[in-house]
């Protein structure tokens, strides 16, 4: 029987740990008109039922109550959407971009 050297063993389980992380980490591949943004999503005090998700990215989207899945829109959720950004509406509440909501991750 051939002996190894003890240091193989750390870097097997390194090898191991990595490849684990990354198959529960693989993200969906996005649309072509598919952003994905980090940020909070926040009741706006302008309009009636206006809400924000205010972006990692610096930017402002608008999100409509309607279209977003229950229970997303809570004051102060920390969330990673795929927005897909709508050119062809407008909106009361010019908080931000309109986007319509693809998935929450």
């Amino acid at each position: 029987m051939k002996h190894y050297p003890d240091s193989w063993l750390p870097a097997m389980f390194g090898v191991l740990l990595l490849h684990s992380i990354g198959a529960c980490q693989r993200v969906k591949p996005l649309g072509g008109d598919e952003i994905r943004v980090s940020g909070t999503i926040e009741l706006t005090p302008v309009g009636v039922n206006c809400w924000r998700l205010t972006g990692k990215d610096g930017k402002n989207y608008e999100l409509r109550a309607d279209q977003a899945p229950t229970g997303l829109l809570t004051n102060g959720n920390a969330v990673t959407l795929v927005l897909k950004l709508r050119s062809d509406l407008m909106s009361a509440c010019q908080v931000g971009q309109i986007a319509d909501v693809v998935r929450v991750e």
